[in-house]
């Protein structure tokens, strides 16, 4: 399936349970250092690519979903934006948890018991004790 597809796909979906999405394109304009590949040993290899974002696309699916498309060129706008979304809105949640608790305390008790009434019994038949 193309990526375009699957983008549109969430979009409507979004869309239709009325949740806002925010967009975000990192990256520096022209060309930057980049991964190419790797080697043997699982150590990267870069080089300079050319930085791609299809912000119109990015812009488009923030616009239809209620939301705001933004751009990051370096970590700390990458952070200002980070600050921005969360100073926007908030969403109460209301989390509901289910447990089930289930009671062990019997088997130790019960080993106790056990081993309670075979010192009883051992006292009683092989291990005596005399009085002094």
């Amino acid at each position: 399936m193309p990526a375009t597809f699957v983008l549109r796909l969430q979009q409507a979906l979004a869309k239709e349970f009325g949740i806002k999405v925010y967009t975000i394109g990192v990256g520096s304009y022209g060309q930057a250092l980049s991964p190419v590949r790797r080697r043997s040993n699982g150590d990267y290899m870069f080089g300079i690519t050319n930085v791609e974002i299809d912000e119109d696309l990015l812009r488009q699916i923030a616009e239809e979903t209620g939301g705001k498309y933004y751009r990051a060129v370096s970590e700390e706008s990458l952070q200002e934006v980070y600050n921005e979304i969360d100073r926007l809105e908030k969403t109460e949640v209301e989390i509901i948890v289910y447990k089930r608790y289930q009671e062990l305390y019997y088997w130790p008790l019960m080993a106790g018991f056990l081993l309670l009434s075979f010192l009883f019994l051992l006292r009683s038949t092989l291990v005596r004790t005399l009085p002094y």
